[in-house]
């Protein structure tokens, strides 16, 4: 049983800037089936709060990945990408630091 709550197709649809495939490992189904773990309800929360927050489009780069794209893509072997619980993402516009500043006051957020 999974610590925290899992995001699925349909509660995905809480969030209204996102779609469940946006969340999918990046090695196109090479290596996996696109979800090879559930990504974190919580994290996805967060997500669409940044967007809310700074009113613009939200890239996601990297969420979720399998082991094979995780070590293809120099992920250390214990990445929380492979657990759901990681998201690289930018937004176009806004600079690192003032997006760590507000992604700081956020439940559920650890910085690296």
């Amino acid at each position: 049983m999974s610590l925290y709550k899992e995001l699925t197709k349909e509660n995905c649809k809480d969030f209204k800037n996102f779609d469940y495939k946006e969340f999918k490992c990046k090695c196109g189904e090479k290596y996996c089936n696109g979800y090879p773990v559930a990504f974190s309800y919580d994290l996805a929360s967060n997500l669409q709060k940044i967007r809310d927050y700074f009113k613009k489009a939200l890239v996601i780069t990297s969420p979720l990945r399998c082991k094979q794209h995780n070590k293809n893509s120099g992920g250390v072997s214990d990445s929380k990408h492979l657990k759901g619980w990681a998201c690289d993402f930018y937004i176009s516009g806004v600079s690192a630091s003032e997006l760590m500043k507000y992604v700081k006051t956020l439940p559920y957020f650890r910085y690296t």
